[in-house]
Formats: C-alpha cells, sequence, structure tokens
C-alpha cells in the first residue's frame, strides 16, 4: 500500500482546492471544479464536473482537524 502525506491544508478554501486537484487526478477529468463558495447553498456539494458526463461526479469534502 502506498501512503501519500500532504502538508495540512490553512483553511477550507485550500482544502477545497486541494480536493478539486485530487479529484482531476484520481479520475483524469480535468473539468472538476469548486461549486459555488463557502457561504452558499451548496446541498452539499463542494466539487463537481459540469460537463454532464455519465456517470455524473460530484463530492462533499469535509476538513477535519486530526486529534
Amino acid at each position: 500500500m502506498v501512503v501519500y502525506r500532504y502538508p495540512a491544508p490553512a483553511n477550507q478554501d485550500d482544502f477545497a482546492d486541494f480536493c478539486v486537484r485530487l479529484f482531476r487526478k484520481v479520475f483524469g477529468k480535468e473539468s472538476f471544479q469548486r461549486y459555488g463558495k463557502s457561504g452558499d447553498v451548496q446541498d452539499g456539494i463542494d466539487v463537481f464536473d459540469p460537463t454532464h458526463s455519465v456517470p455524473h461526479c460530484a463530492a462533499q469534502c469535509k476538513c477535519h482537524e486530526l486529534h
């Protein structure tokens, strides 16, 4: 198993940007982008693929502090 370590994001926006980069790499879709901005009504969606390709791809990003 390969373990990757990344520096902790400074804030929620940095974490959401990291998630966009991660999903682009994992799914091989450069079209992933953030959905709205902090404080917007997003129905739980933080990252999505706006191309309407099937299957539809969207994700919710949650950044929790390590204990």
